[in-house]
């Protein structure tokens, strides 16, 4: 039984998806050209002239180029990426990993506190068990974010 050579391994995970494993030029270049389209450049003045500079870089390598990472919305790109080194998604081992379990978290509220009429609404809501799991109290400096938390 002869054993089907894949070009390269995507690893899928929650937030961003890495390629490693790599035994192509064509999935190297796929890789590198992506990677050079994730990067944000700014202009700087020296001397009078403006140059162009990294500002942000939205991917990841390693030095040798065997390992790259992108956020989990670059995916379409890197497959028209690999479409356009001729290679199609089917030639990669895609592995898909399961989210982690996140810990429980338990909240206490303090009991010997009365809270604002303004500061009960974001206690309410809070509270609720619903999704987006993430919440965010947007109360000014001084409100008191940490009393309600």
């Amino acid at each position: 039984m002869t054993e089907l050579l894949t070009l390269a391994r995507m690893r899928l995970r929650s937030h961003h998806f890495v390629i490693d494993n790599i035994n192509s030029r064509a999935v190297t270049r796929a890789c590198s050209d992506l990677s050079w389209s994730l990067v944000q450049y700014k202009l700087v003045p020296v001397r009078g002239q403006l140059f162009s500079e990294p500002d942000r870089v939205y991917a990841t390598r390693n030095v040798k180029q065997t390992e790259y990472r992108f956020h989990i919305n670059s995916l379409d790109d890197f497959k028209l990426h690999l479409d356009r080194q001729g290679i199609g998604i089917d030639k990669l081992e895609v592995i898909i990993e399961p989210m982690y379990t996140p810990d429980v978290v338990e909240y206490k509220l303090l009991t010997d506190k009365t809270p604002y009429d303004y500061q009960q609404a974001a206690i309410d809501k809070y509270l609720l068990p619903e999704k987006p799991i993430s919440k965010l109290v947007d109360f000014q400096t001084g409100k008191g974010k940490g009393l309600i938390l």
